[in-house]
């Protein structure tokens, strides 16, 4: 017995067809259909299953069996449980009083002045068009600044220097919020 596509494959590709073929197609299929309806003796699941090449479900069946041993699962065996979160999205702080206050301390490489507010990309996670909070950001001189930028490796820009810029960006978050509170 070869097999039968179900009605929902066969409706596109009669669709395809012309006209005169198509209401060839459907004559034929209502001559079937006819002539199941008529053979007796047959149950209508059978007749489903004759004409669309599916089989259906009597009404005592299950449609899933139960699984005689289910793989473990740690969380149904403890009922109070409780699911991992999802981590929230990273806060980005913003404060322009402090971006200012990095901007008036010299550059932590040359000791220049006047420098820039330089936010350290590899501090938080990366965010889509998003910078890290201000709370990562060190003065560097423009040279510097430009040159930072131009190499595109910040974290082994900043390794190449021997200087490790986030305690100092913590330390002036630190000391720019006690000059606030001030």
């Amino acid at each position: 017995m070869r097999p039968r596509i179900g009605l929902t494959k066969s409706l596109p590709a009669k669709n395809a067809l012309i006209t005169e073929d198509a209401d060839l197609v459907e004559a034929a299929f209502r001559d079937k259909l006819a002539t199941l309806e008529a053979s007796p003796g047959m149950e209508p699941t059978d007749r489903f299953e004759a004409a669309t090449g599916e089989v259906a479900l009597t009404a005592n069946e299950q449609f899933l069996s139960p699984v005689e041993n289910p793989p473990f699962d740690p969380l149904l065996s403890k009922p109070n449980a409780r699911r991992r979160r999802v981590p929230a999205k990273a806060i980005r702080l913003r404060d322009k009083e402090h971006c200012k206050y990095v901007a008036t301390q010299p550059c932590v490489i040359c000791g220049r002045t006047p420098a820039e507010a330089h936010h350290l990309r590899f501090a938080e996670p990366r965010a889509l068009g998003r910078k890290v909070s201000d709370e990562y950001t060190v003065p560097v001189c423009r040279l510097h600044h430009r040159e930072l930028h131009r190499y595109g490796d910040e974290a082994s820009w900043w390794a190449s220097t021997s200087i490790d810029p986030s305690p100092i960006a913590l330390e002036l978050w630190r000391r720019s919020r006690s000059v606030e509170r001030m």
